[in-house]
């Protein structure tokens, strides 16, 4: 699967930042929804060849039904490696651009820390 192969490079590239990261894997998890709902009510709006692909003794339920159910544990498998990210989008999206973030929704991940800072001084 093209997408997959995409996402396991970019996942595996160096000076990635977070955010990136688990953008790209959120992306691709909507891009498995959509297939598999599409699918699964054969909309074939996202895959014009497959029609024609389809032998016409065949019926569409045979030759779909292995990849629906291929693509929906992709899809579970991923939900479930990947349960953490939802925790980590929402903490991430207060330090990724603080004035587009939810504060209803980051004030309950994100703590108070207070710090202090030292002052140096340099001579010349």
């Amino acid at each position: 699967m093209r997408y997959l192969s995409s996402l396991i490079l970019k996942l595996q590239g160096r000076q990635r930042i977070l955010p990136a990261m688990i953008s790209d894997v959120a992306a691709f998890q909507s891009k498995l929804i959509l297939i598999t709902q599409q699918l699964d009510v054969r909309n074939f709006t996202h895959f014009a060849v497959l029609p024609s692909q389809v032998p016409r003794s065949a019926s569409f339920s045979s030759i779909l039904a292995p990849n629906c159910a291929y693509l929906t544990d992709l899809k579970e498998e991923f939900s479930s490696r990947f349960a953490d990210i939802k925790f980590l989008e929402t903490m991430l999206a207060f330090t990724e651009n603080l004035f587009v973030c939810d504060v209803q929704v980051t004030s309950g991940c994100v703590t108070t820390i207070t710090f202090e800072v030292e002052q140096t001084f340099f001579e010349d």
